[in-house]
């Protein structure tokens, strides 16, 4: 089994488990990855072989999921020092790889063979992003349930760009899309309450602050009258970092007040800002730590150079193996109180 496979892919199981792979950084014998669907004969995601599945979304929700059904998917990491969810390479059935899913919707749509609306339009996007970043169709992939053929008709349309070059080309194509292509906008008012509604019991922020953070994304925003995210994704030869290179061990809770330094890379799944902490207003005072991260697409572009933010995550200890160096990072997405807000 390839060890390449990265963010934006899904692996299913042999037991016919589909899970959503994380990062870029894995185990040499394991994917890391998160259980999505299941098989379930009440399920309402249709296959078209006639399976049925439900979806599984909060993280406690999947962890409780595979202890109680599939305990050997969920193991301790040494290297980043926590529990996981990861899929053995011998028991992976199938790879869905985004841009092996979009060239074969190309290649049935060059041949006049009906795909389905929401195909349709995800190939649309990519190819209008495509055309203003000038980068290559071949570097844009579609993920989400598109991917795995589980889509319904309320599915939202999920791509992935991969490689840094293009995915800065694209980021900055998509502010100028947002505001010229006609059938492509950001969210109203109404709608982002509507999305705060349904992702406000995997977070603790007000609606304010919620506004705040979302309203000038353009890494998500509706396409002809469907929610759209776009997933930016360096390529793992872009982060020069390999498995066991780095060690990472939790040392606490944290809320800090901090100016950005840096959020070049805050666009990116996963994301990152260099920081300087200013005041520790919550948790164990710690004078190196160097950034804030995070693998979850939530916490992408919520500020920018020279923002004041206030954080609330877990502390790691980073450990360079290499060169025997260490520092202290903050992690968000383990928790539902994790946040990043800008002040």
């Amino acid at each position: 089994m390839k060890t390449s496979i990265i963010e934006g892919a899904f692996v299913e199981t042999v037991e016919g488990l589909i899970f959503d792979v994380k990062g870029l950084v894995h185990p040499p014998d394991r994917v890391i990855a998160f259980v999505r669907y299941y098989l379930n004969e009440r399920g309402n995601r249709l296959r078209s072989d006639g399976r049925r599945y439900s979806k599984l979304y909060d993280l406690k929700e999947r962890y409780d999921f595979l202890r109680s059904n599939y305990p050997a998917y969920v193991y301790f990491d040494y290297v980043f020092g926590m529990e996981l969810q990861a899929v053995p390479h011998d028991r992976i059935n199938i790879v869905y790889e985004p841009r092996q899913q979009l060239r074969k919707l190309l290649s049935k749509r060059a041949g006049s063979q009906e795909i389905g609306k929401l195909k349709e339009y995800a190939i649309d996007l990519a190819k209008i992003i495509s055309k203003e970043a000038n980068i290559p169709i071949s570097s844009i992939g579609i993920s989400g349930s598109i991917l795995v053929g589980l889509e319904t008709e309320d599915s939202d349309l999920d791509l992935v760009i991969y490689g840094e070059k293009e995915c800065r080309k694209a980021y900055e194509a998509l502010h100028q899309l947002l505001e010229s292509e006609k059938d492509l906008r950001r969210y109203t008012l109404t709608e982002l309450k509507d999305l705060y509604e349904f992702k406000k019991q995997a977070m603790n922020v007000s609606f304010e602050d919620f506004l705040l953070m979302e309203s000038r994304k353009v890494s998500q925003g509706v396409f002809k009258g469907v929610d759209f995210f776009v997933r930016f994704v360096k390529e793992p030869s872009e982060i020069n970092e390999t498995y066991g290179d780095r060690i990472y061990r939790k040392v606490g809770r944290i809320t800090v007040k901090a100016k950005v330094i840096d959020a070049s890379d805050s666009i990116f799944t996963p994301c990152r800002y260099l920081v300087k902490v200013l005041s520790v207003l919550d948790g164990a005072g710690l004078d190196a730590i160097k950034e804030v991260v995070s693998f979850r697409g939530r916490f992408t572009e919520l500020a920018n150079d020279n923002d004041i933010i206030i954080v609330r995550g877990d502390v790691e200890r980073v450990t360079d193996v290499k060169n025997k160096t260490s520092y202290y990072r903050i992690i968000l997405g383990n928790s539902r109180d994790d946040f990043l807000i800008r002040r």
